[in-house]
């Protein structure tokens, strides 16, 4: 069972994206994805995509479905595969293709926060 969800916390966020004039953050780095979601990934490849207003999707590995699922505060799960065979990239390039396209889904487009500490997002963007 999941931690009850810190409303004060992403409240204190949202304001601050507001500040910035953002519509969502895109994190990978698994201590802000746990910050923004409680949710602590396996391997470090998923991501979440934190919009100021309405849900927020975690994108998780595959196997990691039931731990998302019992764990997130969000219930915008989306998937992808770990390893494959069609696609030889990193698994995180599959995670950022996935937030890509939750972005786009939502209409988020105008301004985004993209987490570029981690390599493979500055080789993604």
């Amino acid at each position: 069972m999941a931690w009850p969800t810190d409303e004060t916390k992403l409240k204190r966020v949202r304001a601050l994206m507001k500040d910035q004039d953002l519509e969502a953050l895109v994190v990978r780095a698994p201590d802000n994805v746990l910050y923004l979601s409680n949710y602590w990934c396996m391997k470090g490849y998923d991501a979440l995509v934190f919009a100021r207003e309405g849900e927020s999707t975690l994108i998780a590995l595959e196997p990691q479905l039931a731990d998302a699922q019992r764990n997130s505060w969000t219930t915008e799960i989306r998937l992808f595969k770990g390893y494959d065979e069609r696609d030889p990239r990193p698994p995180q390039y599959r995670s950022l293709d996935v937030a890509l396209d939750v972005l786009k889904q939502a209409g988020l487009t105008r301004k985004i926060g993209v987490e570029l500490n981690m390599d493979s997002n500055a080789e993604f963007l």
